[in-house]
């Protein structure tokens, strides 16, 4: 199945979204998110990183939500709009601020593991590191 990537400096993405039953996943990193709406006519789904709720639709209320309201989202989020995998990057200043000012935001790694370029990136950081700690 393709992915859709789509990308912005901005903090918003919309999705048009047709009448009916809609599902909205979000399983990336350290988060899981899900939305499902019953949509009475065509619409926009709205994707607000800076958003409470992150994902929305105007004048709509989800039929079912799990999602921690206030939680920090990835700049890189990967979704699944029923059934079709969306991949959103927002470049947005307020958003990588928000993204990496939070507490322990390296502890998740993105790459597929074992990823020996990402290992031998963090061994040499950690061995500049004490080599600095050393000289000091």
């Amino acid at each position: 199945m393709a992915t859709e990537i789509r990308t912005s400096t901005g903090a918003k993405f919309t999705v048009p979204v047709p009448a009916g039953p809609l599902e909205i996943v979000l399983r990336d990193g350290y988060q899981s998110g899900l939305w499902r709406y019953q949509v009475q006519a065509p619409a926009e789904l709205t994707v607000d990183y800076l958003d409470p709720w992150l994902c929305s639709i105007e004048g709509q209320t989800p039929i079912e939500r799990d999602w921690v309201e206030g939680c920090i989202p990835a700049p890189r989020l990967r979704l699944s709009v029923n059934g079709v995998v969306l991949e959103l990057v927002s470049s947005n200043e307020r958003v990588l601020q928000r993204h990496y000012g939070r507490p322990a935001h390296q502890e998740v790694a993105y790459a597929p593991r074992p990823d020996r370029f990402l290992g031998a990136y963090h061994t040499w950081r950690v061995s500049v590191s004490a080599a600095a700690s050393c000289e000091a």
